[in-house]
C-alpha cells in the first residue's frame, strides 16, 4: 500500500465521520473505532476478489467498496444502493478522492440493469444469502462469483441456498483490532444459473461434502471447497484524529501477515 493511498483511506474516514453527524451513515459514531470496523473490515476480503469488474450490492456508505477501490485501483467498481443519502455522500467520496475507478448507482438492485455484467457481486450484511443470489443473478458473468461477507458462521443460510448456488468456499476472516467473528461466503454463478427461478437442485462438484464438513470445523481459513458540498449539521459529534500508529502495522490479516 502505498502513502497516497494511506491518505486516500483516511480522508474517506474523515468524510464518514463529518457527514455522519448530519445523514446517519453509520452506527458507528467513534471515528477510531471505524478503522477496525469499517477500514480493516473491508479490506481483509482484498486477496480473495476474483474479475476486473466488481459491483458492491447494497453499499451503504460505501462500504466495502470504497476502500477497495482505493487499494485496487486497476479494478473497476460499481457501488449500487437504493438510498439517496448515502448515494449522494458517494459522490463526494468519488469527487473528493478523485476514484475514476468507482462508479456509483443509485437505484434498487432488482430495477438495476447494468450495460454489461459483472465479475464478481459483493455484499456485506446486505441480505440473506439466498435472496443475494435471487436478486442479484441477472448482474454477474457466467464464469463470475458472488461474495457475501457475513458475521457468525452462517449455518442457516447456507442450508437455504444448497438448492439454489453451488458453494465454492468460506474463508474464516481475522480484522486486525476487531475480537468478533468474520466469514466471507463464495458461491459460484454457474450454480444459481442453472437453479434459476425454480429451485432445482445444481450439481455439486467433486469434494463437495468433503470440503463442507472441513470448514465447519473451523480453523483460519475454514474451506467450503459487502456532486455536493457537506452536509449543515447543528451537532458537531466525534472529531477525527488521526491513527498514530502506521498503516501498515494496523493492516494485518490472516492470510501469512501483511497483502500490500
Amino acid at each position: 500500500m502505498t502513502a497516497t493511498q494511506q491518505d486516500s483511506l483516511l480522508a474517506y474516514l474523515e468524510l464518514l465521520a463529518k457527514w455522519n453527524r448530519a445523514y446517519n451513515l453509520t452506527s458507528i459514531r467513534e471515528p477510531q473505532q471505524m478503522i477496525p470496523r469499517h477500514l480493516l473490515d473491508s479490506l481483509v476480503v482484498g486477496p480473495l476478489l476474483q474479475g476486473s469488474r466488481v459491483i458492491d450490492v447494497g453499499t451503504g456508505a460505501g462500504l466495502p467498496g470504497v476502500p477497495l477501490a482505493i487499494l485496487f485501483p486497476e479494478r473497476e467498481f460499481h457501488l449500487l444502493d437504493s438510498n439517496g443519502k448515502k448515494t449522494r455522500f458517494l459522490f463526494q467520496v468519488k469527487t473528493a478522492l478523485a476514484l475514476d475507478n468507482m462508479t456509483v448507482h443509485h437505484a434498487r438492485v432488482e430495477k438495476f440493469e447494468p450495460g454489461q455484467v459483472f465479475d464478481a457481486v459483493l455484499s456485506r450484511a446486505f441480505a440473506s444469502l439466498r435472496d443475494m443470489v435471487a436478486g442479484c443473478r441477472h448482474l454477474v458473468s457466467t464464469t463470475g462469483r458472488f461474495l457475501a461477507m457475513k458475521g457468525a458462521y452462517p449455518h442457516q443460510e447456507l442450508a437455504e441456498i444448497e438448492d439454489h448456488c453451488d458453494l465454492v468456499a468460506v474463508h474464516t476472516l481475522q480484522v486486525p483490532g476487531l475480537d468478533e467473528q468474520r466469514h466471507l461466503v463464495r458461491g459460484d454463478v454457474q450454480g444459481a444459473l442453472a437453479a434459476g427461478g425454480a429451485g432445482a437442485a445444481a450439481p455439486r462438484p467433486e469434494g463437495h461434502q468433503k470440503g463442507c464438513e472441513e470448514g465447519r470445523k473451523g480453523g483460519a481459513h475454514g474451506v467450503l471447497s459487502p456532486g455536493c458540498g457537506p452536509p449543515a449539521s447543528g451537532h458537531r459529534g466525534p472529531r477525527f484524529r488521526r491513527p498514530r500508529r502506521p498503516f501498515h502495522a494496523l493492516f494485518r490479516v490472516g492470510f501469512g501477515g501483511p497483502f500490500w
